[in-house]
């Protein structure tokens, strides 16, 4: 998996505007981990499967996130169409 080092290059990071804490080294705190799981005795490829599902994960959660926003986006839109048209035919009636 190849991912770019600008934080500017994905979505989660660049809607703040700031992209860098100088408090955190994030770099630091990633071969940190790196080094933890090369002590454990993890091989590389197993740490690229942790990783890969990681980034799974947080694909998973944005893509069911989605489609719950959209299911009650329609389901209250397709509600408030029913019932604007309802009270239009309802005025019709009442007018005839």
């Amino acid at each position: 998996m190849k991912l770019s080092s600008n934080p500017a290059d994905y979505h989660y990071t660049n809607q703040s505007g700031c992209d860098t804490v100088p408090s955190i080294d994030d770099k630091a705190d990633f071969n940190e981990v790196i080094g933890a799981m090369k002590t454990v005795g993890f091989q590389q490829s197993t740490m690229d499967q942790i990783f890969d599902i990681v980034g799974g994960i947080d694909s998973f959660f944005f893509f069911f996130f989605f489609l719950f926003f959209f299911f009650f986006f329609f389901f209250f839109f397709f509600k408030f169409l029913k019932k604007f048209f309802f009270n239009i035919l309802k005025k019709k009636k009442n007018e005839i």
